[in-house]
């Protein structure tokens, strides 16, 4: 771990230009994600003043003059909050004419920001190994013809789905701890530990893709062979083969995994909480730590099998 850190730190203080220009594409692809959630909720969401008492909505000027006779029923209704002006208003659900339009353009978005943050890691597994780096068109070329940003997509996918079901379960086991046991609790504390599990195995699955396909494209463009649409053969396999050389990484050395957790979380905060941080090093920083972690790993068990084999 200690190697991986100095690896970490050396790289991404040589490369900090290549870093901030990483993570400032990253940052200007979660814009639109950024509009789309506004559009979203002024679209499918309609804030309602509602007149105390009887839990119906009104007019402004009939919620100010209505006589709080049963305030606390009114604001325990579930479909009722507070507004900023400490009056009652109710939250109702529409898809609306716009509707269509604003889910697409969701949806788009949201694949807009998988892509780049698999151009962030891809990036900075350049930057990371040993190879040197050989300009932002090789690796466009190599993360966009050759087929890793459909991988890369898919795989965030797969994490954010398994990401919010894990939250969900923790959520009810929790629940069901209040209510009905607290034998309860151990479920959820499994559960958070399967939240951790899965958010390392699929960040350093996008490491170990980003690494293994640009040294299959190094070893083609010296071997002067077009790099376009080869690694599309490997498909599915080579996303399931990260997915699982991840897991067994993850699995092998919680300890570590819990450092490198927290020290990547650390980092993805401070960076958006800085505001300035969100576009120099927010995600990039991340990306060069699980690159780096990965690049010592691997190279020391090639190192110790081959020593071995002497």
């Amino acid at each position: 771990m200690k190697e991986a850190f100095g690896v970490f730190w050396r790289k991404f203080w040589d490369n900090l230009g290549h870093v901030v220009i990483f993570n400032f594409i990253w940052f200007t692809a979660c814009i639109p994600l950024f509009l789309a959630l506004m559009l979203a909720a002024n679209t499918f969401v309609t804030r309602e003043p509602v007149a105390l008492g009887t839990g119906e909505p009104t007019t402004e000027s009939q919620a100010a003059v209505e006589t709080p006779v049963d305030a606390d029923n009114a604001l325990s209704s579930d479909s009722l909050l507070v507004g900023s002006d400490g009056k009652p208003v109710k939250l109702s659900f529409h898809f609306g004419p716009r509707g269509a339009a604003v889910a697409v353009f969701a949806v788009m978005a949201w694949l807009v920001l998988c892509a780049a943050t698999g151009l962030v890691f891809y990036g900075m597994a350049d930057l990371t190994t040993e190879y040197d780096f050989s300009g932002y068109k090789f690796i466009f070329r190599t993360y966009v013809r050759a087929g890793p940003m459909a991988r890369s997509v898919a795989l965030l996918n797969i994490f954010v789905f398994t990401f919010a079901a894990s939250l969900a379960n923790i959520v009810f086991y929790l629940y069901l701890a209040g209510t009905m046991s607290p034998l309860f609790l151990v479920l959820a504390g499994v559960m958070l530990w399967f939240v951790l599990f899965a958010s390392m195995t699929s960040m350093l699955a996008l490491a170990i893709m980003a690494q293994r396909d640009l040294r299959d494209a190094y070893e083609r463009a010296n071997r002067g062979e077009d790099t376009e649409g080869e690694v599309l053969n490997e498909g599915r396999r080579g996303l399931w083969q990260a997915i699982r050389s991840g897991a067994i990484v993850t699995l092998l050395a919680p300890g570590r995994t819990i450092v490198l957790a927290g020290v990547a979380l650390l980092i993805f905060a401070v960076g958006m909480a800085s505001g300035a941080g969100a576009g120099f090093f927010a995600m990039s920083g991340p990306a060069v730590l699980f690159n780096a972690d990965v690049a010592t790993r691997f190279r020391l068990d090639k190192e110790d099998t081959e020593k071995a084999s002497e």
